[in-house]
């Protein structure tokens, strides 16, 4: 809530962000390397797995908190830009899969409401970071995002399935 919830010069990021994968890398970092760890309520527990770090707790928070009102979750055909996820990330798709489609994560008013009233019990540095953050990572292609946290954290890549996709030129 708070990353979604954070400002940032971004139109496109503003109270949404797309891709599950996406998501679940900028939480990852944002407990690595932006200092949050120390504020989170709950460790999402990453491990390594066949795409870098993984976080079960990431996709159950996600189905949590779009139960309580407080996420939109929805769907549209992948962009360009994120192809790589499509068939890199989730592999190639045998011909009874659906086609991929790209989870789309905004805040709904209440979520809003909800955003608003946690940053009160938060420290006054969170927010200015993880806005700083959101502006950093959250405009960089996957792709781009991948490779920062494949080359970043080498521990988190130990079973990965597409390490060598990710280090093509």
């Amino acid at each position: 809530v708070v990353l979604l919830g954070s400002p940032t010069r971004s139109r496109l990021l503003q109270d949404r962000l797309n891709g599950i994968t996406r998501l679940e890398k900028l939480i990852f970092l944002l407990e690595s390397e932006a200092g949050l760890d120390a504020v989170m309520t709950e460790s999402p527990d990453y491990e390594a797995y066949n795409y870098g770090p993984f976080s079960m707790k990431v996709y159950e928070s996600v189905d949590v908190l779009a139960a309580a009102g407080l996420l939109k979750v929805s769907g549209s055909g992948t962009s360009d830009g994120d192809a790589f996820e499509a068939s890199q990330i989730l592999g190639s798709m045998d011909s009874n899969d659906e086609p991929y489609t790209e989870r789309q994560f905004e805040l709904t008013s209440l979520g809003r409401q909800y955003y608003e009233a946690v940053i009160e019990e938060l420290p006054k540095w969170v927010v200015p970071r993880v806005s700083e953050f959101k502006d950093s990572f959250g405009t960089l292609s996957l792709r781009q995002l991948v490779r920062y946290v494949y080359e970043n954290h080498p521990k988190m890549i130990t079973k990965s399935l597409i390490l060598e996709q990710v280090f093509e030129q």
